[in-house]
């Protein structure tokens, strides 16, 4: 063989290896990316499910909140406390 052939099949050879090696970094760095990908997914989601959870806890509060105004504003409906001002006096009396 003559010099420049050898010359040009290492040139090819060393082309084809770098070629191999930038492709392989590229490669690795996709697969990187996906990960960090997938795990700012998870991290949304997690944080997505934390933040429901805060405003259902929150809404079961302001119900039970008004729940319990409810009740107490009702207790003067449903009956008469002071029973100087009872219709029947024996209204609060037990039988």
């Amino acid at each position: 063989m003559s010099a420049l052939a050898k010359t040009l099949l290492i040139l090819v050879l060393i082309y084809y290896l770098f070629k191999g090696i930038v492709y392989l970094i590229m490669w690795q760095a996709t697969v990187k990316m996906a990960e960090n990908v997938q795990e700012e997914k998870r991290l949304h989601r997690e944080k997505r499910y934390q933040d429901r959870e805060i405003r259902r806890a929150q809404r079961r509060a302001e119900i039970e909140k008004i729940r319990d105004e409810e009740k107490i504003t009702n207790i003067g409906l449903s009956r008469n406390i002071d029973p100087q001002n009872d219709i029947d006096e024996d209204e609060d009396k037990e039988d």
